[in-house]
């Protein structure tokens, strides 16, 4: 939960995850869909599938124990280098050093490292100059000391060299280049689109989409949204839709329109309610209907756990409209 959110916003979830699954036993035999129900809100929710599938595979290939060493912990789902040797070293006492990005600002400063310490070569460096000056005992406090001192002291702006413990032996002090540590890719900002989102209600519910087991929210909910092909408008784009999926509705002007960032990609979302008279089809897995009182325990990613959240506050008006080809339950 560490990764990519912080201590006081994963707090919450940490405890209401345990509450949940308090033994690997009972995370691993839940379904996915409640594991990721109970991380919603949480983001990056392959995260959450990598826990499952990993407590998973520490039933199957190690009686239940999660192993101790780097190598064996490196089999598991979703346990990269950085947590492999967190887990390693804390919890097993592994001489293994942890780089996360803290440690990583700490120790390209210590040792002046002008490479991007995203690259591999540049991590293999830092590791190795780690594991040099790491203690035969206790590696997983000094993994811990480094990270909290890239939390405190080693800040990426003004950085407290004053008070730091290893400003006397730090090149980049010595140097007067820790501005311009570490090196980092020139990160690519989101690239936006235009999405049309649907909003369609009978009355006793509104009828969600699972989206595909990969890619963008894999295996989430959603109100069904699709990309607004180029030259199209929201409102024309959202109509041929309705028309592919069985659709025949009056579509007026967007309910809503919302902004929804991801790390490579920006939703520009119009929003549109659709209300429907009649719908009757043979079930189809990836379509439900679901009540508003019900989506809360369903996997969504934020942006439609956003609009789920604005038909709570305000519910739009009704516009008639015709359904065939789609479930009724």
């Amino acid at each position: 939960m560490l990764q990519q959110t912080r201590v006081e916003t994963a707090l919450p979830f940490f405890l209401r995850f345990l509450e949940r699954f308090p033994t690997l036993a009972d995370l691993a035999w839940a379904s996915e869909e409640e594991v990721l129900a109970v991380w919603q809100g949480l983001g990056y929710y392959n995260r959450a599938r990598h826990l499952h599938q990993g407590a998973g595979k520490v039933q199957q290939l190690f009686g239940g124990q999660v192993p101790a060493t780097y190598e064996e912990l490196r089999l598991l789902p979703g346990i990269g280098p950085y947590s492999a040797a967190a887990i390693a070293s804390i919890c097993f006492g592994r001489h293994q050093p942890a780089l996360d990005g803290n440690a990583l600002r700490v120790a390209s400063r210590w040792w002046n490292l002008h490479q991007e310490v995203e690259s591999s070569s540049a991590r293999r460096v830092l590791s190795q100059h780690l594991q040099e000056v790491m203690p035969a005992d206790h590696p997983g406090d000094f993994n811990q000391a480094v990270m909290e001192l890239g939390a405190t002291l080693c800040l990426p702006a003004s950085p407290r060299c004053d008070i730091c413990p290893v400003a006397s032996f730090c090149l980049a002090k010595l140097h007067g280049t820790t501005s311009e540590l570490p090196m980092r890719r020139v990160r690519v900002p989101p690239h936006p689109i235009e999405v049309a989102c649907a909003v369609i209600d009978r009355g006793d519910g509104y009828l969600l989409r699972k989206r595909p087991p990969k890619g963008l929210l894999a295996g989430m909910w959603e109100f069904p949204t699709e990309p607004v092909p180029t030259g199209d408008s929201p409102l024309q784009s959202l109509a041929d839709l309705l028309l592919d999926w069985g659709i025949t509705a009056e579509i007026g002007p967007p309910w809503k329109k919302l902004v929804a960032t991801f790390t490579h990609l920006q939703w520009k979302m119009s929003i549109f309610r659709v209300s429907l008279r009649i719908g009757a089809s043979p079930s189809a897995p990836a379509w439900r209907w679901a009540a508003l009182s019900d989506l809360q325990a369903l996997p969504m990613g934020q942006p439609h756990r956003r609009v789920a959240t604005l038909l709570g506050r305000e519910p739009p008006p009704i516009v008639a409209s015709l359904c065939v080809g789609f479930p009724t339950n």
